[in-house]
């Protein structure tokens, strides 16, 4: 245990606390450095335009497979960048996966359509239940999957769709320590703060 004593004021912090602080100031760096990047390329696609309609269908395509493909593999899933093109484009599989992933892929695809959709919309407001509906067209349907309760054991929970979860979850650090997410108590809460960042930041970009 480490103590920090500014003026008459205790703090106390155990590892796992240096560990959080540590992870959270890597991912601004990190988050940074993507945006940076992100402007960078920005600029080099405006010099570019206008583009020809052959060029924006190849920069759609490629948006599109690209997305499909890392938010998925960030989830698990295991189709190539190849399989998922092969699905997405032409409409066929190849290879011996679970047909669960050939579903992810698709309604991944369909909540991006969705999301173009609503952004070429001016008038849309993104809602709470509008991120609710990006999570069931995503999930498809409620599932089983494997889970430890807090004493260790080994046991298995159905994973709702198109609502808050109703279990808590964590995952196991690099270092084995398990990192908690948000409670099923706190996350309406974390939501609605969330939707609230939104709207304020709406106002500032969006005129």
């Amino acid at each position: 245990m480490q103590f920090f004593k500014p003026q008459t004021v205790q703090v106390t912090y155990r590892s796992s606390d240096y560990l959080f602080l540590s992870l959270v100031n890597t991912s601004k760096l990190f988050i940074m450095s993507i945006l940076d990047n992100i402007d960078k390329l920005y600029k080099e696609l405006v010099n570019l335009s206008p583009l020809s309609k052959a060029q924006q269908r190849k920069l759609d395509e490629k948006f599109r497979l690209e997305f499909n493909y890392n938010s998925n593999h960030l989830e698990g899933n295991t189709l190539t960048y190849g399989e998922t093109k092969l699905l997405l484009i032409f409409g066929e599989t190849n290879g011996s996966h679970e047909f669960r992933e050939y579903e992810e892929m698709k309604a991944h695809d369909v909540a991006y359509e969705l999301i173009k959709e609503w952004a070429n919309q001016a008038e849309h407001d993104l809602l709470e239940k509008d991120i609710k509906n990006l999570n069931e067209i995503i999930l498809v349907q409620p599932f089983w999957k494997e889970a430890i309760t807090e004493d260790g054991q080994t046991t298995r929970r159905q994973i709702q769709i198109g609502n808050y979860k109703e279990q808590p979850n964590s995952v196991r650090l690099a270092n084995g320590e398990i990192f908690e997410y948000t409670s099923p108590l706190d996350t309406p809460i974390a939501m609605q703060e969330l939707m609230d960042w939104y709207n304020t930041e709406k106002k500032i970009y969006i005129r």
